[in-house]
Order: C-alpha cells, then sequence, then structure tokens
C-alpha cells in the first residue's frame, strides 16, 4: 500500500485507489435486517435531545432537532437476533463492502456499536435532506 500524507491533495486517489482513513473505517456503509418490513429506524425507542434543563427523552420523529442520543428498541433488536442465529442485523464497513459482519463480528473488530452508529449517520442524513451538502 502507498504511504500517503492526509493533508495532500490528492490523499484519496492513488493509484486509482480510495483509501478511508482509519476512523472512516469503523463507521458501517450498509445494514441488512432479515425483516424485509423493517428499516434501521424502526428500531429506535426514543431520541435523547437537549432539553431546556439537559438531556431528555423524547419520542422518535424525523422532525426532532438537537439530537445528541439515541434509546435503541431492545426488546425488538434481541427477538430479531435471536430468531435469526444472530445473523438478524448485518454490517459493511468501507474496508470490505461485500462482507457481512454480525453485530458482535463488528463489534470485536471495530470496538464501536454498528446499530447506534447507522441510526445516528441516517438521523443525520435525514435531516440534510439527501443529497450532497457541505457542513
Amino acid at each position: 500500500m502507498p504511504e500517503y500524507e492526509a493533508d495532500e491533495e490528492n490523499y484519496l486517489d492513488i493509484d486509482g485507489i480510495c483509501i478511508f482513513p482509519s476512523e472512516v473505517v469503523t463507521k458501517p456503509v450498509q445494514v441488512r435486517i432479515a425483516s424485509p418490513y423493517i428499516g434501521i429506524m424502526d428500531l429506535v425507542k426514543s431520541l435523547i435531545v437537549i432539553g431546556k434543563n439537559g438531556p431528555e427523552e423524547v419520542p422518535y420523529s424525523r422532525e426532532a432537532k438537537k439530537i445528541i442520543g439515541i434509546v435503541k428498541d431492545i426488546q425488538t433488536i434481541e427477538w430479531i437476533q435471536n430468531t435469526y442465529g444472530g445473523r438478524g442485523l448485518l454490517f459493511a464497513s468501507p474496508e470490505n463492502p461485500a462482507l457481512m459482519l454480525t453485530v458482535d463480528e463488528w463489534e470485536s473488530k471495530y470496538g464501536t456499536d454498528p446499530i447506534g452508529l447507522i441510526m445516528m449517520m441516517r438521523l443525520w442524513w435525514n435531516s440534510m435532506g439527501g443529497g450532497v451538502h457541505t457542513p
């Protein structure tokens, strides 16, 4: 693998290969749910937002603002995982998008929560309305 400097202008295009900085690799790029009738956001129980007196839990809403966290629907997630032998939720990373990892495999390899990360990424994307944006 060629060496590169992150501050070089063309660091994403070395020898025609797109190189992802290491922190990006720990974020899932795809999720597959065994049940075709639900999406990852159906597994959100509620949101944690910045309220007048600090963090507060509110029902999930696409219109919510100042979101700082998510409360996952653990019972439903566990049911899906148990029903499909731990393979109810599968995740891919930028390193190898064809390889789908279970939640346990992902956490062991990357040390992050793939369910929470995908949920937060989807919340952010939904708030941007899709398309290309510059923060």
